[in-house]
């Protein structure tokens, strides 16, 4: 019986072997800027008040495919001028990403918009209704 069971596992074994040999590597390269690193934490809110001479703005992404695509529109956003926190959350199911900034009072938005609509992405400001 033993012999059974261990020969009935050898031959399960196999074409298990045998496909995972022959897998290819995985294919999908995660995004990332010119001479970054590794992925850092991206937040998916910003969390406190908002900071004397600052407001809230909150936009959406269109275009978006994975979390790497999130650090790649972080580190866009967060070298616009006045902007003094980004966070950036990417929702899979819906392909977009949800993003909110600390902008400095009376800077206009539509230069964080401009500078996230590049490649495969369309920024726009987000409907609160």
């Amino acid at each position: 019986m033993k012999f059974l069971l261990i020969l009935l596992l050898a031959f399960a074994a196999a074409p298990l072997a045998w496909v995972a040999l022959r897998a290819e590597a995985p294919n999908h390269i995660a995004h990332k800027l010119d001479g970054e690193g590794d992925s850092v934490h991206i937040p998916a809110v910003l969390l406190g008040e908002v900071p004397p001479g600052t407001q809230l703005y909150e936009f959406v992404v269109d275009g978006p495919c994975c979390d790497g695509c999130s650090q790649k529109l972080h580190g866009t956003a967060i070298k616009v001028a006045g902007i003094e926190a980004v966070a950036i959350h990417f929702d899979g199911n819906e392909d977009l990403a949800y993003g909110q900034v600390w902008i400095q009072e009376g800077q206009d938005p539509s230069v964080l918009l401009s500078a996230l609509t590049f490649g495969k992405y369309t920024a726009h400001e987000r409907d609160l209704d």
